[in-house]
C-alpha cells in the first residue's frame, strides 16, 4: 500500500514574501554598516584639515558623544554634526583677513531622516533656535545643521555678535586666527525639547600662533540674564572633558587673554592671568572620564527606528519615480 502525503499548496504570495524578506535584509544590513560607510567617507573628505590647528581635530574622551555624526566641510571649516542632538558638537574655522561668514562652497553629506531636525517652531518658542556660528544669508542647507536652542533671543545676538567681532578684528589686523565654537552636553541625562538636544552651554576657543594669543568664551544655557565666562582653554578643556587643540601642551594652554566683545580698532589682545588650578593634560581628562557620571550619554538610534526609516526612504523614492513616469 503506498501512503500518499499531500503537498501543501504553495502559496500565491510566495513572491511577494521572499521580495519582503530581501528587502528587510538589505535593509538591516544598509544600516548595520552606515557607520562603516560615513567613517570611510569622512577620512575620504578634502580640505577638512585647513580649518584645524596643525591638522588635527579636537578629541572627545566620552566617546559616545560621536556616535552617529558627520563630517562637513570646506575651504575654512569644519563642522561635527551630532545625529544624536541634531545640533553642532563643533565647529573649526581658520579665519584669516579675507573670511567671511560661513559660505556655500561645501559638500553635504546624505543625513538620514532620523538625524534631521525637524522642528515646529511654534512649539519650541520657549526658546530662541539660532545658529551657532554666523552663516552666509543665502546658505539655508547650512544653517538646518547649525541651529541649536539658545535660552533667549538675547543670547543668541550675545554670541553670534562674538563672531561678528573676531571677523572684524582678522580683517583689520591681518592677523590669521583658529577657533573653535561648540555646545556643551555636560549634564546628565541629555536634555531635549522636539527630539533636539538642549546644550548646557556653548563655548568658543580662540588661538592665533603668530602671538600666542588665546583663551575661551563661555556661555551657560540657563537664563536669559546669564553673562559671558572668559577662562582658559585648559579650563575649558577640562569642564568639557575633551581636547580642542591637542598639539598644544598643557602649560600653553593655561595662558589667558581678554577677549572682545566688540570690535575695536585699539583692541591689543593684554595678557589676563596664568590659570594654576585647571588640569587639561590627556591623562587627566581620562582619569576624569572615569571617575565622574555627570556626562550626558547618547544613545544610538534603535535598530527598528533605523529600518523603518530606511524601508520608508525606499518606498516613497519608488513611489516618486512611479509619479515621474506616469506623468
Amino acid at each position: 500500500m503506498i501512503c500518499v502525503v499531500p503537498v501543501p499548496p504553495r502559496s500565491k504570495y510566495v513572491w511577494l514574501k521572499i521580495t519582503l524578506a530581501v528587502v528587510a535584509i538589505l535593509s538591516f544590513s544598509i544600516v548595520l554598516i552606515e557607520g562603516k560607510i560615513w567613517q570611510w567617507w569622512q577620512l575620504h573628505q578634502q580640505g577638512c584639515e585647513q580649518a584645524l590647528y596643525a591638522k588635527q581635530a579636537p578629541i572627545f574622551y566620552a566617546s559616545d558623544q560621536e556616535i552617529e555624526s558627520y563630517q562637513i566641510c570646506a575651504d575654512q571649516w569644519m563642522l561635527l554634526y551630532s545625529g544624536i542632538t541634531k545640533t553642532p558638537l563643533w565647529v573649526a574655522q581658520y579665519l584669516t583677513p579675507k573670511a567671511e561668514p560661513l559660505n556655500s562652497t561645501f559638500t553635504l553629506p546624505k543625513i538620514a531622516t532620523y538625524h534631521q531636525a525637524h522642528v515646529n517652531t511654534a512649539h519650541i518658542q520657549d526658546y530662541a533656535y539660532q545658529a551657532l556660528v554666523l552663516t552666509h544669508p543665502k546658505n539655508n542647507d547650512l544653517q538646518a545643521l547649525l541651529n541649536v536652542p539658545f535660552y533667549s533671543a538675547q543670547q543668541a545676538n550675545t554670541w553670534q555678535q562674538i563672531d561678528k567681532t573676531l571677523l572684524s578684528l582678522t580683517q583689520q589686523r591681518y592677523q590669521d586666527m583658529y577657533v573653535i565654537t561648540g555646545t556643551d552636553y555636560g549634564q546628565s541625562p541629555l536634555k531635549k525639547i522636539q527630539e533636539i538636544g538642549v546644550p548646557k552651554g556653548f563655548y568658543k576657543a580662540v588661538y592665533i600662533p603668530e602671538t600666542g594669543v588665546m583663551g575661551a568664551y563661555y556661555l551657560a544655557n540657563q537664563s536669559a540674564n546669564q553673562g559671558i565666562e572668559y577662562l582658559s582653554i585648559c579650563s575649558l578643556e577640562q569642564r568639557l572633558n575633551m581636547q580642542l587643540f591637542p598639539q598644544l601642551s598643557s602649560e600653553k594652554k593655561r595662558d589667558v587673554y581678554q577677549l572682545p566683545l566688540q570690535a575695536d580698532l585699539d583692541f591689543n589682545w593684554p595678557y589676563a592671568y596664568w590659570d594654576s588650578n585647571s588640569q587639561c593634560e590627556a591623562s587627566d581628562l581620562k582619569e576624569q572620564m572615569t571617575s565622574q557620571n555627570a556626562y550626558a550619554t547618547f544613545e544610538p538610534t534603535p535598530w527598528l527606528e533605523r529600518i523603518k526609516a530606511q524601508v520608508l526612504t525606499w518606498f516613497f523614492g519608488l513611489l516618486h519615480w512611479l509619479i515621474a513616469q506616469l506623468a
